[in-house]
């Protein structure tokens, strides 16, 4: 990992690209999901998509759209209910890092 020298007169600024956090968090739990389109959020039937991955993006889905409409889209898409205490881990784990810098 690299360092950034601080100077209390610079003022860092980060930009995180976390749009697809929950379906990351997904395929970083479970390795059989990297590489595929993902879905979280409700059933297959109902609901609405919380998070796309990276690979179902390609296929136009997205945050709020409807679920049935979403695979439509992308048939071969899984989708996950979602891990929410997993998610504050990671969530936590990543804030701590920033703070690091």
């Amino acid at each position: 990992m690299f360092e950034i020298p601080l100077r209390q007169e610079h003022r860092y600024i980060f930009h995180v690209d976390a749009d697809s956090f929950f379906a990351s968090v997904e395929q970083a739990l479970n390795p059989e999901l990297k590489g595929q389109a993902i879905l979280v959020g409700g059933s297959e039937t109902r609901g609405i998509v919380s998070t796309a991955s990276y690979e179902a993006k390609r296929f136009g889905i997205h945050s709020g759209m409807a679920m049935f409409k979403a695979k439509k889209l992308c048939p071969q898409a899984k989708v996950v209910k979602g891990s929410f205490n997993e998610y504050k881990k990671f969530s936590k784990r990543m804030y701590e890092i920033f703070c690091d810098y």
